[in-house]
């Protein structure tokens, strides 16, 4: 009997998850509260550098190294234990925001002092991010997992787009950017105090895998006795029948047929049970080697999950223009200034919570159709957006957005992990995060031309269309699924 996805009330009265998930949501809040802070900091401190180019450069400067650890992780073949990622980034993102803000309130911090704080200590930010998911879905197990990729996703949408903006605008007009830094330090140390009280030292994608591993070894040995003993049986009968059919009258040939084809049945038993344990062996041999592998040669196995991969990095790559034309649409269009913009944001952040809330909804529906919906209702947004020239309108138009663009994300993190094995994950999930992650600054590199030549309306509408042209090729690498057993092993289970 197939056992039904876990609740988000189920996987919460684990406390040492729960504990985990706390941690997440305070050190998001602290991030959410760098998104206001930072840019009001360097702005302080640019110099005689442009303003826009300063602030680039320090929204890139995090995600340099971190890229090149997390490919190192997903492309290659560095195996670090989730758990001592985490630990790692929680200690240096503590260190870095606590001296910085020491320097920023003391008004010793310049800008080259920012950039390369940022550089060097967000290192482990992306392989970090991945690594929380890796350990709270291991914790969870396989029927709490698409419980707890939808509450990651509401951790981060409360707190990156709702609380941690507020509470950081109000921070730096009542102190300093500066003071902020500090609260991120904070949100990182108890990141670092919730992973070593609740996550246990031994939990790592390896040691899963592991004992999945040894279990599965363990019922195969069960059915290989099984199948012996058939056999052993049936050949048992066959020949106590053969030794008996001369006295048998004519008119039980037929019984000596049977017993006979019982008998070959019994060797050809004896012969599977032989291939099965050399199928077995081929296996474990193939677990032992899984962790040494990179996470590109574990999705060309399965060609579905590496298909959704680059619907991911294609569906958030064609996002990010919305964020470059959106302050001029509600500058243009809707003739309404920054508290405009801060209503529209506000909006999509609520309908995004909204969304994430109602993921556990969604658990038991079949998730690859969920995904082509999401996909095709979040293209319609800007469309829509584009034709409205009423502020209450817009509002309700993005907030409807933000509700429908929030489940793709905890939906297809829990499609890709059903289809991997537990010394699959830190590989696969690693790439995953970092192909997501780069698809934002790519796109915005996009969005500048792409808007200054359509203007804001028009590159709203570019954005939704090209997201419609999308979702033709999402769904034929999605829905299409592969033929025979290696179906399972391509990730299409769900």
């Amino acid at each position: 009997m197939e056992v039904a996805n876990r609740t988000y009330r189920d996987v919460l009265r684990d406390r040492r998850l729960a504990g985990l998930l706390v941690g997440d949501l305070l050190a998001n809040m602290g991030t959410g509260m760098i998104i206001v802070a930072m840019p009001v900091q360097t702005l302080s401190i640019h110099g005689g550098v442009p303003k826009a180019i300063a602030i680039g450069i320090v929204e890139a400067a995090p995600f340099v190294l971190s890229t090149v650890l997390a490919l190192a992780i997903g492309l290659g073949r560095v195996r670090v234990p989730p758990r001592t990622l985490l630990v790692a980034d929680c200690v240096l993102r503590a260190l870095t925001f606590a001296v910085l803000g020491v320097l920023a309130v003391t008004e010793r911090l310049t800008l080259p002092i920012l950039v390369f704080g940022l550089l060097f200590g967000a290192t482990f930010r992306m392989a970090g991010s991945s690594s929380r998911r890796l350990l709270a879905t291991s914790m969870a197990g396989e029927h709490g997992r698409f419980a707890v990729n939808g509450l990651l996703g509401l951790n981060l949408t409360f707190a990156l787009y709702i609380v941690g903006p507020v509470a950081g605008g109000l921070i730096v007009a009542t102190t300093s950017a500066g003071v902020a830094l500090f609260f991120d330090a904070c949100g990182a140390l108890i990141l670092l105090v919730a992973v070593l009280v609740s996550v246990p030292r031994a939990l790592t994608a390896r040691a899963a895998g592991e004992r999945q591993a040894t279990a599965e070894r363990q019922a195969t040995g069960a059915r290989q006795a099984d199948e012996g003993r058939q056999a052993a049986t049936g050949g048992q009968a066959a020949a106590e029948v053969q030794a008996t059919g001369e006295e048998q009258p004519p008119g039980k040939a037929g019984h000596r047929g049977t017993a006979s084809r019982r008998g070959r049945m019994g060797h050809r038993g004896e012969t599977t049970t032989g291939e099965t344990q050399a199928a077995g062996a081929v296996t474990a041999q193939e677990r032992a080697s899984a962790s040494r592998e990179s996470g590109w040669r574990i999705l060309r196995r399965r060609p579905v999950a590496a298909r959704l991969l680059v619907v991911e990095f294609f569906f958030n790559f064609l996002y990010m223009p919305i964020e470059v034309a959106l302050p001029l649409y509600v500058q243009a269009k809707l003739n309404a200034g920054a508290s405009g913009l801060g209503l529209m944001w506000g909006a999509l952040g609520v309908g995004a919570f909204i969304g994430a809330a109602l993921v556990n909804q969604l658990r038991n529906l079949p998730q690859r159709h969920v995904l082509i919906a999401i996909i095709g209702l979040w293209a319609m947004c800007p469309i829509a957006l584009a034709f409205v020239d009423d502020l209450a309108l817009a509002l309700i138009v993005f907030g409807l957005g933000g509700l429908v663009w929030a489940p793709f994300t905890p939906v297809a993190y829990s499609f890709l992990q059903s289809g991997l094995r537990p010394d699959e994950q830190q590989q696969v999930v690693t790439l995953w995060t970092t192909g997501a992650t780069v698809a934002a600054p790519l796109g915005l590199a996009l969005g500048g031309p792409l808007v200054e030549v359509a203007g804001s309306a028009g590159g709203l509408i570019l954005s939704g269309g090209l997201t419609l042209l999308l979702l033709p090729i999402a769904a034929m690498a999605v829905l299409r699924r592969e033929p025979g057993p290696a179906a399972r092993l391509a990730g299409s289970s769900p």
